[in-house]
């Protein structure tokens, strides 16, 4: 009976470790900057293998990339989540100053990277290394998340990836390739303060790099994307799946060790 018992016991030990199944399990990694759901095991054997993610475009987007179409963006007034922000348009009473999509998609990429500067300058040689709540602090900000959304309907307009809305080498203007690649907030992020991916992502495909920020889970703040009420809506949906594997387990145990306390004799609690 007491093998039977210790056989149950390992038994029970390992499902509360991979769950119900095929001996599948997920586990969550942690690269120093949060938290990533992407490795699947079966036993010891990771099983899940990443794909080379495909170049999102939108619905009514062209078939080809048409440049001439990023001119007209560009010149269109904007009048996105920012506009009535002072702190980002300052002439906020003076309509005779149109704030165009092309100078709004210029001054966010600017107060993106103010925001993490910010960081950089004042936390160096002060307080220690920059803690990742203060970057997602960071990185949820308007300026961030808008600059990144206003480069993806630029693409989307236009039919274009962003090396093709780069700046082309054969301009005096010329300085890096994907210049306009390099906009992406998490790129941005990782190129100023060394908080990198593990992707590795294409340069051409600008949204790569956020899309796995956004799938961080950052300790005390919440998930990359920002949303903490879509989070907390999820966490609330599993949480009674979870709840009612623990409550089976727990009564498996005071089931078995009801069974193994009855079973011994008295006086060998003595002995």
């Amino acid at each position: 009976m007491q093998k039977f018992l210790v056989a149950m016991f390992m038994w029970l030990g390992l499902l509360s470790k991979v769950g119900f199944g095929a001996g599948i399990a997920q586990r969550d990694s942690f690269d120093g900057e949060g938290y990533h759901k992407v490795e699947i095991y079966s036993g010891d054997e990771l099983i899940s293998k990443q794909k080379e993610r495909k170049l999102q475009y939108g619905m009514f987007s062209p078939a080809q990339c048409e440049l001439s179409l990023y001119t007209a963006w560009k010149e269109s007034a904007y009048d996105g989540l920012l506009l009535n922000d002072p702190n980002f348009w300052r002439y906020q009473t003076q309509l005779q100053f149109q704030l165009s999509k092309g100078l709004a998609l210029e001054l966010a990429v600017a107060k993106c990277k103010d925001k993490l500067k910010l960081l950089q300058d004042f936390k160096a040689g002060r307080t220690g290394p920059i803690d990742i709540q203060n970057v997602w602090k960071a990185m949820c900000s308007d300026e961030c998340v808008q600059s990144d959304t206003m480069h993806q309907d630029a693409m989307d307009t236009t039919g274009c990836t962003c090396l093709e809305l780069s700046t082309n080498s054969t301009m005096n203007s010329f300085r890096v390739d994907g210049d306009w690649c390099l906009h992406n907030s998490a790129r941005i992020l990782c190129d100023m303060l060394g908080f990198c991916g593990i992707w590795g992502c294409r340069l051409d495909d600008f949204m790569c790099p956020r899309y796995e920020w956004n799938k961080k889970i950052i300790p005390v703040k919440g998930p990359g994307h920002c949303d903490r009420e879509a989070y907390k809506a999820k966490l609330a949906a599993a949480a009674p799946l979870s709840w009612g594997f623990n409550s089976i387990l727990i009564s498996i145990i005071i089931a078995l060790c009801t069974l193994l306390l009855f079973e011994a004799p008295f006086e060998s609690w003595y002995t």
